[in-house]
């Protein structure tokens, strides 16, 4: 299997050092990096993670998207799925759009469950959110983005508007668990935080892609 990781600004500083280990030793092909975090802010880290990539590497590299699946609220401004997306792609800086890069991937996990009563979230705000953001993200970019998810968040949401695009699945197992309405992934993050371990000693997720066939599909334009 291919092996990737999708790192944030919590996972510190990087330097060239570091980088070209985990293009070298660690045998790193890709890496997904937040560049927005929803309608709060960019990720401090992006840019100089792009850098110290495309500087000591040969990493594929993608940006995501952290969305907030919240109600907008004047008191929260800039929450609509398609000012989430314009600020991702602006925060993104070009990364994603061309062939070679991985495309722009969406992070949907949030808010858990348990608090849908509390922010006023319901299956279908979610699915309707959702399916807005990703249709935006795919006319900014030029690329239909990669849907991020648990299986037991989707369990629960029971999206429909973002299915038709492809799957990375957060299942800790050897064979990741697929939830419906899907039928399989294109990309697995393996384990969260807990298997992977960056030069710097930060704990990273860890992804992989099946096969090369698939890889190449995911870097074309």
């Amino acid at each position: 299997m291919i092996q990737g990781c999708d790192i944030s600004c919590n996972q510190g500083f990087l330097s060239d050092a570091h980088w070209k280990i985990m293009g070298g030793a660690m045998d790193l092909r890709f890496a997904y990096l937040q560049a927005r975090k929803g309608n709060d802010d960019d990720d401090p880290k992006f840019a100089s993670y792009v850098a110290g990539a495309r500087a000591n590497t040969s990493i594929a590299l993608g940006p995501y998207l952290f969305v907030y699946c919240l109600p907008e609220d004047p008191a929260h401004p800039g929450r609509s799925p398609e000012d989430q997306a314009q600020a991702f792609f602006v925060a993104s800086a070009g990364l994603g759009c061309n062939a070679g890069e991985l495309p722009p991937a969406i992070d949907i996990e949030s808010p858990s469950p348990d608090r849908w009563d509390v922010d006023g979230v319901s299956r279908g705000f979610l699915d309707d959110m959702t399916g807005r953001c990703a249709d935006k993200v795919e006319s900014l970019f030029g690329r239909s983005p990669i849907i991020y998810t648990y299986p037991w968040w989707q369990k629960e949401a029971q999206l429909v508007k973002v299915a038709s695009r492809r799957l990375w699945i957060a299942s800790y197992q050897d064979v990741p668990a697929i939830p419906a309405p899907w039928t399989s992934c294109v990309m697995q993050q393996t384990a969260g935080g807990a298997r992977l371990r960056l030069p710097n000693g930060s704990p990273s997720d860890s992804d992989v892609v099946a096969d090369e066939a698939t890889f190449a599909a995911l870097l074309a334009a």
